[in-house]
This record gives C-alpha cells, sequence and structure tokens, in this order.
C-alpha cells in the first residue's frame, strides 16, 4: 500500500495545520518516532495507543488472550469498552510487528504490565512517560488526531466502519452495525493509519 499523503498545512495556523497541536496528524509521526525510539513498556503502550486508534484503559488491560495473531485481530471485551459492546480491531502489519518483538513476562497475561508489580500501568505514568517525550501531548491526542486523519483521507466505507469503533453508541443508535461488508474497510483505515503515521521500510 501506498504511503499516505500528508493533510496540506492551512493558512489559518501555519505552524501546526487547522487543527490544534494535540490533534494534527501530521505531528504524529515524528511524536511517534521519539516514542518508538525509546526504551521500556511504556513507551511500547504508547506506541499500540497510536497505531490502533485505542483508549488509554483499553490498551493497559489489553490481554495476549485477546491477540489473534494469525487473523491479525485484537478482541476488546464488552467489560472494557466504554459502550459495553465487543469490539475486533484490525491490527496492522506494524502492530502485528510490535507485539512480536515484545516480551512476555511469567505471571501476566497483560500485554503491557508494570515492570516490578506486572499489574496495569497506571494511566497517571504513562502521560508522564508521554510528556517526557513530547512534552505537551497527551495520550488521548492519537485518537484525536486519528479521528481528524479517518475525516480526511479515509475511504466513506473506511470512515463508517472506523468509526463504529471510534464512536459505538453514535453508531448503534444509528443501526449502523447492521450495515454489511464493512469489516474490510475497517482494516484497510487501520493500516493506512500506521503506514501514515509509521512507515514500513
Amino acid at each position: 500500500m501506498a504511503k499516505a499523503a500528508a493533510i496540506p498545512k492551512s493558512s489559518k495556523s501555519p505552524a501546526r495545520g487547522l487543527w490544534p497541536v494535540d490533534t494534527d496528524p501530521n505531528a504524529i509521526p515524528t511524536i511517534l518516532s521519539t516514542v518508538a525510539a525509546a526504551p521500556g513498556t511504556p513507551a511500547r503502550a504508547l506506541e499500540f495507543l497510536a497505531l490502533t486508534g485505542a483508549r488509554v484503559p483499553e490498551v493497559l488491560s489489553a490481554q495476549w488472550t485477546d491477540i489473534n495473531i494469525g487473523a491479525r485481530t485484537w478482541t476488546i471485551a464488552g467489560q472494557r469498552t466504554m459502550s459495553g459492546v465487543e469490539l475486533v480491531v484490525p491490527l496492522s502489519r506494524q502492530v502485528i510487528k510490535l507485539l512480536d518483538e515484545l516480551e512476555r513476562p511469567t505471571g501476566t497475561d497483560l500485554i503491557f504490565p508494570a515492570q516490578v508489580s506486572h499489574a496495569e500501568i497506571p494511566r497517571p505514568s504513562l502521560a508522564r512517560v508521554l510528556n517526557k517525550l513530547s512534552a505537551g501531548t497527551q495520550t488521548s491526542s492519537f485518537r484525536r488526531a486519528f479521528r481528524v486523519w479517518l475525516s480526511t483521507m479515509a475511504s466513506p466505507d473506511q470512515y463508517t466502519a472506523t468509526m463504529q469503533f471510534l464512536s459505538p453508541r453514535e453508531f448503534l443508535s444509528k443501526k449502523f452495525f447492521c450495515r454489511p461488508r464493512l469489516d474490510n474497510g475497517y482494516a484497510q483505515a487501520m493500516q493506512a493509519w500506521a503506514d501514515f503515521c509509521k512507515p514500513m521500510s
């Protein structure tokens, strides 16, 4: 798949474009490059967060048993989503590579456990790591940037399929979950976003 082109800058804000700094998709590749170069489990969790467009609690509670490497999917149980609906997230090649390179400590099924306790990494701790790597960037910045990118660069089917994940309550009320053949659009959008943020050689 060809690398997605950068979103044009706007004259309204020449420094960062049309959106605030923490929602500008064009800023994400640089931020993610810095995060990817940092060592440690929190940095890997931030990479996963950025590349999947997921919510922080969903990433921090993610378990290896949720991952199907063969199908390239991540299943988030309903009790761990804001909507209460089970979600199956397509995983890009970049995310699969990230997971393949992770060590799996004994005594926990968490993908991103705290180093000592092997419990979930506290959200404030993750936020501090990100702010140290990229001052002013919030953990929610990746998801907001993904939404902006999706609304400006994805196809209608990719947008609709992926927004079922980003805003399930809205789409449930409109019965978008009943629309057929949207899974492929979701997977295509997730791969295109990963290629935009972190191109693979």
